[in-house]
């Protein structure tokens, strides 16, 4: 199933998620993240509200004084939910993203649970939400080559803010590395997605745009081009007219010599 979009979820839930909204407006993260997580255990494949949700995560987390021992506990403290999770996948991967989801409101850089929501919206076709996921991924562990490769893959299926991200992981790899393969290709991959989507062509492959918006920008620029050329032409031949009447203005007899050719 597709992702979709706030006017493509019910209208009580999209109250609801207005409510979250303001929620986090009002620098109210708890509730707010109580409310995002209710919308997205029934509608998991809701992009923009997850987007929102990591938002106020990463505003909580930014909000508290997290010690050393709580750190070097909080993947012990979450182990039972992450392999409740994990079993959870293959039969229910939206129960599996929002088990992890309640991981991360507490620790929203938890990798483990990143690769659970990541596992899960790939099998329910949430390329975008596995894209986010993998990003804190790579923000975490920037020199996981394989990691990176899997963001850069991804990204460049869907494109979006999350291309750019993944171009600057892939160079500071590179750059760290040497040349590889694996990254040489990944690049490659990003490179053919920018051409598409400045080329309009990624509308397409989503469904939106049509050949016709292709054409009529092919069509432009085509007549720019075309209008540039004449426009040359023009200037040519004026400058090459201005040239041979002033030669002709210093030259007077060859002038009448080539009118009295003319005559005869």
């Amino acid at each position: 199933m597709p992702e979709k979009l706030v006017n493509q979820i019910p209208p009580d839930l999209r109250r609801l998620y207005i409510k979250a909204q303001e929620a986090a407006q009002r620098e109210n993260p708890d509730y707010a993240i109580t409310l995002f997580c209710q919308i997205l255990e029934k509608e998991p494949g809701f992009y923009d509200c997850r987007r929102a949700l990591r938002l106020e995560q990463a505003k909580k987390a930014a909000g508290q004084t997290t010690g050393f021992f709580k750190k070097a506990f909080s993947g012990v403290g979450s182990s039972p939910q992450i392999a409740k999770a994990k079993m959870a996948l293959s039969r229910n991967p939206g129960e599996a993203m929002a088990i992890a989801e309640q991981v991360l409101n507490s620790d929203p850089n938890n990798t483990m649970a990143h690769r659970v929501i990541v596992d899960a919206a790939l099998a329910q076709e949430f390329p975008k939400t596995a894209v986010m996921s993998l990003e804190v991924m790579v923000r975490n562990s920037p020199k996981d080559k394989a990691l990176v490769v899997e963001f850069a893959d991804l990204a460049a299926q869907t494109g979006g803010e999350a291309s750019a991200s993944a171009e600057r992981a892939l160079d500071e790899l590179a750059r760290a590395s040497g040349f590889d393969q694996d990254l040489a290709q990944a690049q490659k991959n990003l490179s053919a997605r920018k051409t598409m989507d400045e080329g309009g062509y990624s509308g397409l492959a989503g469904g939106e745009g049509s050949f016709r918006d292709i054409l009529k920008n092919k069509e432009e620029s085509a007549s720019l081009e075309q209008s540039h050329r004449v426009q040359k032409s023009e200037d040519t031949a004026a400058r090459l007219i201005k040239e041979y009447e002033d030669r002709l203005a210093t030259e007077p007899d060859n002038m009448k010599m080539i009118r009295s050719l003319a005559d005869l």
